[in-house]
C-alpha cells in the first residue's frame, strides 16, 4: 500500500513556504518509494518520520479560525496520520498512541498524546504536555500571534518537573544496546554480556517488582528494562519509533514465564503479540501470555501461537501454578505494585 497524498497536494504542500508542510510531502513520498521488504524496519521508521514532521507542523502554530487554507492543512495532516496508523497495522506494527486528530488532544487519559512527548526537544512527559496543548490550541493570544506550542509552554514551563524528562535512546546508541538489548541463545534470553536475563530486580509501575517492560523492534530486536514513570517508558528504547510488540514480562534466569500487552505508549493489539510469538520460536510454549491491552485473558504461548484468540483461556489456578514455578512467588511478584496481582484476581476461578 501507499500513502494517498491528494489532500496534501490540494492544500498546497508542493508550493508551501512552510518548511514543515512542504517537508511533510517529501517524507510521505519517501515512504511511498520504499519497496515492501521482508524487513519492516525501513517502512516503520519512515512512518514514524512522517508523523514526526506532521506533528512539528501542527505544533508550529495553533489552528487559525476562519482561515480556509489553514483548516485544509490541519485536515490533510489528520488524514495522513490516520493513514500512517492504518499502514502500521498492515505491517503488523504499532506507532505511539494518541489522537490522530491533534484538535482532540486533551488532559484526559483517553485523549492525551504521547506524540507530544516524542516531539518535545526535552521529551517532557506526554500526560503533562497534553493539557498544556489543549490550553494552547484555543488560547486567543497564541492564535493571534501564531505562537508555537513550544514557545507557549516555554523551556521550563513547570520548574518542579524540569528534571523529569523521559529518556529517548536512538536504537543504535551504545547505551541502549549495552543496557537494554537482549538476544536468544539455545533457548535462553541473554543480555548484551551473554548472561541470562532476569527480571527479579526489575520493576514496573503497573505490575510491580519482578516485572520488566519490553519492546520488540520491527526487525525483531528485543529491548527490556525497568519502568520509571516520567523517566523511562516503552518509548525510550527506540526513541519513540514503531514497534512490533510491547508490554511487560517476567523472565526467570533467561526463561520467559509471562508476557502481557501492557503498554500505554503503544497500546498493542493482540495481533501484535501474536505476530511476535509466531516469529520467535524461542519463547517457551508453556509461558503465559495476556496479549491485550485491556481485560485480562491469559493463554499458554503454545496455544495462542497456534490458535490466536481462539485459544483456551486459562483459569486462575493455572496462573497461580505458573507464578509458583518461578524462583519467586506470587506475593514477591506483586510487591511494589498491585497492578498485575489485581488483574490476576479478575481471572475466573
Amino acid at each position: 500500500m501507499a500513502l494517498d497524498l491528494s489532500k496534501l497536494l490540494a492544500s498546497g504542500a508542493s508550493t508551501s513556504k512552510n518548511s514543515y508542510y512542504s517537508g511533510l510531502l517529501e517524507e510521505a513520498r519517501a515512504y511511498n518509494a520504499i519497496v515492501s521488504p521482508i524487513n519492516k524496519k525501513p517502512k516503520g521508521d519512515q512512518l514514524t518520520r512522517v508523523c514526526q514532521v506532521g506533528g512539528w507542523y501542527l505544533t508550529s502554530k495553533p489552528p487559525q479560525p476562519g482561515k480556509i487554507k489553514n483548516d485544509a492543512r490541519w485536515r490533510a495532516v489528520k488524514d495522513l496520520m490516520e493513514q500512517c496508523g492504518a499502514e502500521a497495522t498492515n505491517l503488523g506494527l504499532r506507532l505511539l498512541s494518541g489522537p490522530k486528530d491533534f484538535k482532540a488532544i486533551s488532559g484526559a487519559h483517553a485523549n492525551h498524546s504521547y506524540w507530544l512527548e516524542m516531539l518535545d526537544p526535552q521529551h517532557r512527559v506526554g500526560y503533562v504536555l497534553s493539557p498544556q496543548f489543549a490550553s494552547w490550541i484555543s488560547n486567543p493570544a497564541a492564535i493571534l500571534n501564531k505562537q508555537s506550542f513550544w514557545d507557549f509552554i516555554g523551556t521550563n514551563f513547570n520548574p518542579s518537573e524540569v528534571q523529569v524528562l523521559v529518556k529517548y535512546y536512538p536504537e543504535s546508541s551504545v547505551y541502549s544496546d549495552l543496557d537494554y538489548l537482549l538476544h536468544f541463545d539455545a533457548g535462553l534470553l541473554l543480555d548484551a554480556h551473554d548472561q541470562p536475563y532476569d527480571t527479579r530486580t526489575k520493576t514496573t509501575a503497573f505490575s510491580g517488582t519482578g516485572w520488566g517492560i519490553f519492546v520488540v523492534s520491527p526487525d525483531g530486536k528485543i529491548f527490556s528494562g525497568s519502568h520509571n514513570v516520567g523517566v523511562h517508558h516503552h518509548s525510550s528504547f527506540l526513541g519513540g519509533g514503531a514497534v512490533m510488540a510491547a508490554g511487560e514480562l517476567v523472565v526467570d534466569t533467561g526463561v520467559i514465564r509471562f508476557l502481557t500487552g501492557k503498554s500505554g505508549h503503544y497500546k498493542p493489539a493482540p495481533e501484535n503479540l501474536l505476530g511476535w510469538v509466531r516469529k520467535c520460536g524461542d519463547i517457551p510454549g508453556d509461558a503465559l501470555i495476556n496479549p491485550a491491552f485491556g481485560p485480562p485473558k491469559f493463554y499458554t504461548v503454545a496455544d495462542f501461537r497456534a490458535r490466536g484468540l481462539a485459544a483456551t483461556e486459562l483459569k486462575r489456578q493455572a496462573i497461580t501454578n505458573q507464578l509458583n514455578r518461578s524462583v519467586w512467588s506470587a506475593s514477591r511478584l506483586s510487591m511494589g505494585g498491585r497492578g498485575f496481582y489485581d488483574v490476576w484476581l479478575q481471572v475466573p476461578i
